[in-house]
């Protein structure tokens, strides 16, 4: 269903919902709202048209449209759209029209005043955002709307096609967010507003943003991302529709959430291995890149495991997958002074490799900041990892903390040559570390990096000069977030 779709039942369900209402408390009864925004025909494919002012106008055909804003003159075609939303059929051109506006004119036709409505003379209830049910997707196109789920076991947008599908609005849901189980979907995903819930089982662990089980391309930019376990992308193979494979970007997230709910509206300690972005079984892909991407995480807030992971990926040596540009505040354990395995950006985990790292901003992720566990052909390099060690309120973090950067082998298997380390594939170089890890009778204890001559090659690495103050990591933040003004993130601050 299509947002245009979505707002005249939302316009109508309202009304109807009002006045039971307001018969129901023996209030003043409802004015009816006034008609709802009707779409009008500007043009056929492929013919010109023309609107006064800045108008919305889509172009497509049923229920799968493109929309744009569009000043003065256009053309119902797939140039001017920039897209086909109904491949192999004759669209449309629509523009959307208010009661009481100026209707925009097609070409040739003068502008004409649209139908008057009269003022509402009584009170009307808002009665908050319509919220949609659970949607299943089986043909592509672009969808629009507010999607709910209020049952862990069902996500708010299930998607069963490998057609392409664009996803935009806002979703809430006690499950997973979207799901694509094993469509080997081409997915995008754009100015998405998403939350997780509590699923309020007990033990029941809530949903992911997006959990996508056979892949062939995925683009998700421009969108928020809070409570919810994070991103899991698992096998991929190429697409014959899309020109790249994995592309994350101008995302935000807030409080990854992997523990089990208590059932009563809070969290057990227990918790399931959820992170930010997990890419999983990906062999051999290329292009893929997550860059710009921020997550704040609260201490006793959210648990996750790592905050961003590649687990058994290779990308190609003409191609590494890469993270760039990210800002990675806060990783937690629960209790956040128990044992903790989680840290920041994990690279080569598995057997892994082909893999870069490149300037990354990392804070207080309690164990490690950017770490390579396994694999060859992997570049650390131009990061910085900066931590206190310890809570505002002196809590002292992670009973096992490891380094700001470290490098190991935690993978090799015996008789396949194929999983040793070649340190000479392996680089460190121009990072910058901070890694306090104070402990009850060593408050000023640092542990920078952990990176051997024979795990990896270490060039130019430096460490902060004295003592990581609080000062610092909240300069290290507002630098990044001015970087990522300047390279074209609209919203860079916290959610």
């Amino acid at each position: 269903m299509t947002l245009d779709t979505d707002l005249a039942r939302a316009s109508q369900d309202a009304s109807a919902l009002a006045e039971r209402l307001l018969d129901l408390s023996k209030a003043v009864p409802v004015i009816p709202p006034p008609p709802a925004p009707i779409w009008q025909i500007l043009a056929d494919e492929p013919g010109p048209f023309e609107v006064t002012g800045t108008q919305t106008v889509r172009y497509g055909k049923g229920d799968r449209w493109v929309k744009k804003l569009v000043s003065g003159k256009g053309a119902a075609s797939n140039g001017f759209f920039g897209s086909d939303p109904v491949p192999g059929v004759t669209k449309q051109a629509q523009v959307l029209i208010v009661p009481g506006t100026i209707l925009p004119k097609a070409k040739g036709t003068a502008a004409v005043p649209a139908p008057a409505v009269p003022a509402a003379e009584k009170p009307v209830i808002n009665i908050g955002p319509m919220w949609k049910p659970p949607k299943v997707i089986t043909s592509g196109g672009v969808y629009e709307g507010m999607w709910k789920s209020d049952d862990p076991a069902v996500a708010a947008v299930t998607i069963r096609t490998s057609e392409l599908v664009e996803l935009r609005g806002e979703a809430d849901s006690k499950g997973h967010v979207v799901s694509a189980p094993w469509a080997w979907v081409n997915l995008v995903i754009r100015q998405m507003q998403a939350r997780g819930v509590n699923p309020n089982v007990l033990r029941r662990v809530g949903g992911r943003f997006l959990a996508a089980e056979g892949v062939e391309s995925l683009l998700i930019e421009d969108s928020d991302i809070t409570g919810s376990s994070g991103v899991y992308v698992n096998t991929w193979r190429p697409s014959k529709v899309r020109p790249y494979s994995i592309i994350m970007q101008r995302l935000r997230g807030k409080n990854m959430e992997g523990r089990l709910s208590d059932g009563r509206g809070g969290y057990l300690q227990e918790f399931y291995r959820g992170q930010y972005v997990q890419l999983n079984n990906l062999a051999n892909i290329p292009g893929v890149l997550l860059d710009l991407l921020r997550l704040d995480n609260t201490a006793r807030e959210s648990f996750i495991e790592d905050a961003v992971n590649f687990h058994n990926c290779t990308g190609t040596l003409e191609s590494f997958m890469r993270i760039t540009r990210s800002l990675i505040n806060g990783a937690f354990g629960s209790p956040v002074d128990g044992d903790y395995t989680g840290g920041g950006i994990m690279l080569g985990d598995g057997e892994g490799g082909k893999q870069e790292a490149l300037k990354n901003t990392v804070i207080e992720t309690s164990n490690y900041g950017l770490a390579v566990s396994n694999g060859n052909h992997i570049r650390v390099v131009e990061n910085i990892a900066l931590g206190l060690g310890k809570l505002p309120d002196g809590t002292i973090l992670d009973s096992t903390p490891d380094c700001g950067f470290y490098a190991r082998d935690y993978d090799q298997t015996v008789g396949k040559p194929d999983t040793y380390r070649d340190p000479s594939t392996v680089l460190f170089q121009d990072n910058l570390a901070g890694w306090m890890r104070p402990t009850a009778n060593n408050p000023t204890r640092r542990n920078d990096y952990g990176v051997a001559p024979d795990q990896a090659r270490s060039v130019n690495n430096r460490s902060v000069i004295g003592d990581v103050t609080p000062a610092m990591l909240t300069s290290a933040i507002a630098d990044w977030e001015a970087m990522a003004s300047r390279a074209g993130m609209k919203h860079a601050g916290r959610i």
